[in-house]
């Protein structure tokens, strides 16, 4: 005999067939009576584990859609400044301007740098700048609107004063 028969309290090697029947049908019993319990158990398990995901997802959709309430809001904000530099720039166009000879990527550069641009004085400051590029395509460098672009309304006020004043350098007049 194995040790599980010697050392259980129920022999079932020395119980008659009725009685080795009997514990048969009490363990399907105790089986058949948690079969039920098991079976809510878990399927209150699943459930629960659904609407932990349900919740996930609903808190992934709120933050997807807050982000894109922000992006959307951003985007016109930069728009309105792109806009409002434009039209500040058209009346400082020149007759002669031509705008149709300034390189894409300038362009590019240009609004990809003033698109956070809402101060007034600021914004007039790169309209001058924008007309100045249509009028004179070349004018500005990529390196002086990246340099601009750095600058906070103060010190693009200094730098516009000190623009303001001209060195002579023997026949040359440096603005």
């Amino acid at each position: 005999m194995s040790d599980n028969f010697e050392s259980s309290l129920i022999n079932l090697g020395e119980l008659s067939k009725p009685a080795t029947v009997l514990v048969e049908k009490i363990s399907d019993a105790v089986g058949g009576i948690f079969n039920p319990y098991q079976i809510v158990r878990v399927a209150k398990a699943e459930a629960q584990a659904d609407r932990v995901r349900a919740e996930g997802q609903i808190e992934i959709s709120d933050l997807q859609r807050r982000a894109f309430h922000r992006f959307l809001e951003e985007e016109a904000k930069k728009q309105k400044n792109i806009e409002e530099i434009t039209s500040k720039a058209l009346p400082l166009l020149e007759e002669n301007s031509k705008p149709n000879e300034v390189e894409d990527d300038r362009i590019t550069n240009f609004f990809d740098r003033c698109r956070l641009i809402s101060d007034d004085e600021m914004q007039g400051l790169w309209s001058r700048v924008l007309a100045g590029q249509a009028n004179l395509p070349g004018a500005y460098s990529k390196r002086a609107v990246n340099f601009l672009s750095g600058l906070d309304k103060s010190e693009a006020d200094m730098f516009t004063s000190l623009c303001g004043f001209g060195w002579q350098l023997g026949d040359y007049l440096v603005p």
